[in-house]
């Protein structure tokens, strides 16, 4: 089948596993990162707090409850097959999964699990807990080579979002106003310009400093950045969110 996949894994976890022997500091994370798996009847309000009683609630509650999640260790894989409706219902397919996809990275930032990963459109397959296929892999290392907290859109990704809404201008601002084109650092020491959905978290924006902010969450529950690459993880975060926070100031000003 082909749909769209979403691929993250969360950064220090093995610090957090080494540094933790404190049964209820581990079940209490173990808990927070497993209910993940198992969203709350009412989460699709948090999502969209104005959606009750509007014409798309039934239509965002349907596309929730076929989505499929996977967590295991320090992995959440989600997937979201939007099957042959119209082209206005897939629009609103692929806004849910940016949401979500925003929803996880800002939700566990905030916990003090920071999260990398990639949202994909590719060919999969997926039975009970067990998921595999082509696209599963695209997302995995578009996700996996990334250098920073972030959520990158592949090319198919975005091709995707042309394909069924370039018609639609109301969706490119939507689009445009929910992700942003920046120069990611990967692992290997290069940088790619890509599509990344942008960090919008009120506390990061609000803090008074995104330095320690960034940090705190880095460092929480105990993790350490006992590497180089750790801390570089850490600064090119801080580095990312800095560039939201201005860009967003920017435009700001142009809608004044």
């Amino acid at each position: 089948m082909k749909g769209y996949i979403g691929f993250f894994d969360i950064l220090g976890y093995k610090s957090f596993l080494k540094n933790n022997t404190d049964e209820a500091v581990q079940d209490e994370v173990l808990d927070f990162i497993k209910k993940i798996e198992n969203p709350e009847a009412d989460f699709y309000k948090k999502l969209f707090p104005d959606i009750e009683g509007a014409d798309a609630e039934k239509l965002v509650i349907e596309v929730l409850s076929s989505m499929k999640r996977l967590v295991f260790s320090d992995t959440i894989v989600f997937t979201l097959e939007p099957g042959l409706k119209s082209k206005e219902f897939q629009v609103a397919h692929y806004f849910v999964v940016l949401a979500v996809a925003q929803d996880l990275m800002e939700r566990m930032f905030e916990y003090g699990l920071p999260l990398r990963g990639a949202l994909h459109y590719g060919e999969y397959k997926s039975s009970g807990h067990s998921m595999a296929g082509r696209g599963i892999v695209d997302a995995y290392e578009a996700g996996g080579k990334l250098n920073l907290a972030t959520c990158v859109l592949t090319e198919a990704m975005c091709a995707r979002f042309l394909e069924i809404a370039d018609y639609d201008e109301d969706a490119k601002k939507v689009f445009d106003s929910g992700t942003c084109s920046y120069s990611a650092p990967l692992s290997n020491g290069t940088r790619d310009l890509c599509r990344n959905l942008k960090y919008i978290n009120d506390k990061s924006v609000g803090a008074k400093d995104v330095r320690e902010y960034v940090y705190r969450k880095f460092w929480e529950h105990g993790k350490d950045l006992g590497t180089a690459s750790a801390v570089e993880k850490a600064e090119e975060t801080e580095r990312y969110f800095r560039y939201c926070i201005a860009l967003d100031a920017k435009r700001g000003k142009k809608g004044r």
